[in-house]
């Protein structure tokens, strides 16, 4: 917190204390699912696949959670960014691709695995995302109840 600001010396300076505890808020608002078998993960960065893909951490109808190679997208995405997220749910034949947006990166103490925490962002015009959306909280909503729904029409 700031404790004083002195504005007689030059440049300017201000007094910061150190709080003794810090508190995180938990961003996470949904209950997600861990992803019991490995499911691969395809990032879809400026209308290009990238070649490298990653493994799903976890899901919610929200977001996804993917562990991917740090070497190949450390650079390239940045908090805040929109990309395309491509993946399958293992033990469902749909493969998903919805539109999210870079909410959390977080590199791996050896440097060779980047964590990162995507938020589903299906806009207006991308009615191919939204319906991999309603896919995607269909087949959730089958994982987390543990009874067969019924099949879809289309």
């Amino acid at each position: 917190c700031v404790l004083d600001l002195l504005e007689s010396s030059e440049p300017n300076r201000i007094m910061l204390a150190v709080p003794d505890v810090i508190q995180v808020a938990n961003r996470r608002r949904f209950e997600r699912t861990n992803a019991t078998v490995a499911s691969a993960v395809r990032l879809v960065v400026d209308g290009q696949m990238i070649e490298s893909g990653g493994l799903m951490a976890n899901i919610s109808a929200e977001g996804i959670g993917c562990n991917v190679a740090a070497a190949d997208f450390d650079d390239l995405l940045l908090l805040g960014d929109e990309i395309r997220v491509r993946f399958e749910i293992a033990g469902f034949d749909d493969e998903l691709e919805i539109g999210a947006i870079v909410c959390g990166k977080s590199l791996s103490r050896d440097r060779k695995q980047l964590a990162l925490g995507l938020e589903f962002h299906a806009g207006a015009n991308d009615a191919g995302g939204g319906e991999s959306l309603a896919k995607l909280q269909r087949i959730l909503m089958e994982l987390m109840s543990d009874t067969p729904q019924p099949e879809d029409p289309q």
